[in-house]
C-alpha cells in the first residue's frame, strides 16, 4: 500500500527527476487535479483524482490511508520514464533524502508487475540508502536483512525459487573472492562484476524479497569498497606506467558510473596489469597469479562449466562429510584424500556459515581447496586412464586440469592472504591451519606445473 504522505514524496521526486527533461508540464490524466507541494510552492506536481492537498480534511498527507488505483498507476506511468541511469545521476547531482529513498523503495518493490528495469533501480535505491548511511555513520554497513525486512514490513513476497537459493548459496564465495583482490586488473580478470550482474539476473524478481535484496546490498557495498581501493592504487601506478595518458579523466568516469564504462575499466586495468605468461610457459614456480580468462577461452577451455562441476563436488562434499562426524578421509577413483580435523569441520560448517565474517570465509576456502584438490584427482585419474588408448576425450581432461591449475594458482593466493588476515586478528592457530591446507593444494598444483 502507497500511503498519501508516500504518494506526494514519491511524486514531487520524480517531477524533480522529470522536469529538465521536459519543455511543458506534463500531460494530466483525466480528473486530475493540482496540488502544491509543502517543499515547494513553486513546483505544482499534478495529482490524480482521489488524492487530496495538503491539509484537506478528507485525507491528510499524515494518514496512512493508501492512495487509489489510478492515483498507482499515474505513478508507475511516471516512474517508467525515468531510467536507472536518470535516477543514478538526479541522485549523485542533488542527492535523493531517506524519507523518499524508503517511499520509492516500497513502491518499486510492491509493484504488482515488475520489469528488469525495475530490479536494476530497487538495486541500486537500496544500496544507495545503506551507503548513505555508512558514510554518515563511518562505520561498515552489517547484514542488512532485518532492515529491509523492516523497510518492507507489510508488503507480500512469495517464497525465494531455486534459483534465488542458489545465489545465497553462491554470493559468499564471490564476496570471499572480492574481499582479497590486490589489484585492479583483478577486476577484470576475474569478470568480477561480470559474475555478479549474472548472478543477480538469475534471481529475477525475487529480488524484491528482503531475503535477496539484503545479499544483492552487501555484495554491491563490498564490491564497491573493494573498487575504490583498488582504484585509488590503480592510479598511483597507472601515473608511473603511462604518464601520458590522462589518468585523472579515467578516474573521474569511473567515480561517477562505474556500471556503465566496461571500457573505461578494461584500459585502466591493462595499464596497471603485469604481463602474464602464455599456456606454453606455464612451470613450476611461475607463481599464483591468474591467467585471463579471455585466454583460457581461446584455448577452448568453458569456465563456466568447470566452475559450475566444482561447485557441484563442494556441495556433494558437504553433503557426504555433513552426515558422518568422524570422516577423516575420502576416497576418490581408488586413492584416498586424507583431511584434517579442520578441514572436515569446514565442510560440515559450509552450510550453516553463511555469515559475513572469518569463521564464515575460513569454512568456505577450505572447502573450496578440498573440492579443488578432489577434482584434481579425478580428471589426472580420467587423463592417465585415457591417454595413449586413441579415447580423443583425454583433450577435455587435459583442458580441465590445465583449468584447475590457473584455479587453484588464485584460490592458493586467497587462502594465504585470509591467514594474514587470521594473524592480524590474533588467531594465530587458524591462520596456520589455513597456510597447511594452502601447502596441500600447493603440493598438487606442482604435479600439474610438470604437465605443462
Amino acid at each position: 500500500m502507497v500511503t498519501v504522505a508516500e504518494f506526494r514524496e514519491i511524486h514531487s521526486l520524480f517531477l524533480a527527476i522529470l522536469q529538465p527533461q521536459l519543455e511543458h508540464p506534463l500531460f494530466l490524466p483525466d480528473g486530475a487535479m493540482k496540488a502544491e507541494t509543502e517543499e515547494d510552492s513553486s513546483v505544482t506536481p499534478f495529482l490524480p483524482e482521489g488524492v487530496m492537498t495538503a491539509g484537506s480534511e478528507e485525507v491528510s498527507s499524515a494518514s496512512p490511508q493508501g492512495v487509489p488505483e489510478n492515483a498507482l498507476a499515474w505513478l508507475e506511468i511516471v516512474g517508467a520514464a525515468i531510467s536507472p541511469y536518470r535516477l543514478r545521476l538526479y541522485a549523485r547531482e542533488h542527492g535523493i533524502a531517506e524519507p523518499a529513498s524508503l517511499s520509492l523503495l516500497r513502491f518499486w518493490a510492491a509493484k504488482k508487475t515488475h520489469f528488469p528495469e525495475d530490479r536494476e533501480k530497487v538495486d541500486w535505491l537500496a544500496t544507495y540508502l545503506f551507503k548513505a548511511r555508512e558514510q554518515e555513520s563511518k562505520e561498515p554497513t552489517g547484514w542488512v536483512k532485518s532492515k529491509l525486512q523492516q523497510m518492507l514490513k507489510g508488503i507480500p513476497f512469495p517464497s525465494l525459487g531455486t534459483d534465488a537459493q542458489l545465489f545465497l548459496e553462491e554470493m559468499p564465495a564471490l564476496l570471499d573472492d572480492t574481499r582479497y583482490m590486490g589489484a585492479f586488473s583483478q577486476i577484470t580478470d576475474s569478470n568480477l562484476l561480470e559474475r555478479g550482474r549474472e548472478m543477480k539476473a538469475r534471481v529475477g524478481n525475487d529480488l524484491f524479497n528482503p531475503v535477496a535484496l539484503a545479499a544483492v546490498v552487501n555484495y554491491n557495498l563490498v564490491v564497491g569498497r573493494k573498487f575504490d581501493e583498488l582504484l585509488d592504487r590503480a592510479i598511483l601506478e597507472a601515473r608511473d606506467a603511462a604518464p601520458s595518458t590522462n589518468v585523472h579523466q579515467l578516474t573521474e568516469a569511473l567515480r561517477n558510473d562505474y556500471r556503465s564504462n566496461a571500457g573505461v575499466i578494461q584500459q585502466l586495468a591493462d595499464l596497471t596489469r603485469k604481463q602474464l605468461p602464455e599456456k606454453a610457459e606455464v612451470h613450476a614456480g611461475s607463481g599464483p597469479e591468474p591467467l585471463l580468462e579471455e585466454q583460457l577461452k581461446r584455448w577452448g577451455i568453458d569456465s563456466a562449466r568447470e566452475v559450475s562441476k566444482l561447485r557441484a563436488r563442494i556441495r556433494d562434499l558437504a553433503t557426504k562429510v555433513g552426515t558422518d562426524p568422524k570422516i577423516r578421509s575420502i576416497r576418490i577413483c581408488g586413492s584416498p584424500l586424507s583431511l584434517a580435523e579442520w578441514e572436515a569441520q569446514a565442510l560440515r560448517d559450509l552450510t550453516a556459515k553463511r555469515e559475513e565474517n572469518l569463521q564464515g570465509a575460513f569454512a568456505r576456502n577450505v572447502s573450496r581447496t578440498i573440492a579443488i584438490l578432489v577434482r584434481i584427482i579425478e580428471e589426472l585419474y580420467a587423463y592417465e586412464t585415457k591417454k595413449g588408448t586413441g579415447d580423443a576425450s583425454w583433450k577435455k581432461h587435459q583442458n580441465a586440469l590445465f583449468y584447475l591449475l590457473y584455479e587453484g594458482r588464485g584460490h592458493r593466493a586467497s587462502l594465504l592472504q585470509l591467514a594474514s588476515f587470521h594473524r592480524k586478528s590474533d588467531l594465530p592457530e587458524i591462520a596456520q591451519q589455513l597456510v597447511s591446507t594452502a601447502d596441500k593444494l600447493e603440493a598438487d598444483l606442482a604435479k600439474l606445473d610438470k604437465m605443462f
